[in-house]
């Protein structure tokens, strides 16, 4: 088999996977796994990339700034992967999409918004 041949019969992971992510229980399921896997090792850097993954497949931050009556600039900050995660800001966006953490500043809902 070549490269081409593979490639022409295989389908990207990143497109099926933010398929999935982008059915709001499906995408609870993984945040809420990610957040008990941030509170067993401590690596903020993949709770944030979870919750990234799940915000660009249920929209974008666009439409959750929308959605929360949010600044779309401070999602962007709280969201932007070249700098250090804040953990309270997205413990807010976490709250958004499920019920396991306390909202903060950002919203004032934990509620999951079918699309």
């Amino acid at each position: 088999m070549n490269l081409e041949f593979i490639l022409k019969h295989t389908a990207n992971f990143r497109d099926y996977f933010l398929k999935d992510l982008a059915e709001p229980g499906f995408a609870k399921q993984y945040l809420e796994v990610s957040l008990e896997n941030y509170q067993n090792d401590g690596d903020i850097d993949i709770l944030a990339h979870a919750i990234r993954n799940v915000v660009v497949a249920q929209g974008g931050i666009e439409k959750l700034a929308i959605q929360t009556n949010s600044n779309l600039q401070d999602l962007h900050d709280a969201l932007d992967a070249g700098t250090p995660p804040q953990l309270n800001r997205l413990l807010d966006i976490l709250a958004f999409y499920t019920d396991e953490v306390p909202t903060g500043r950002l919203f004032t809902g934990a509620n999951i918004v079918e699309n």
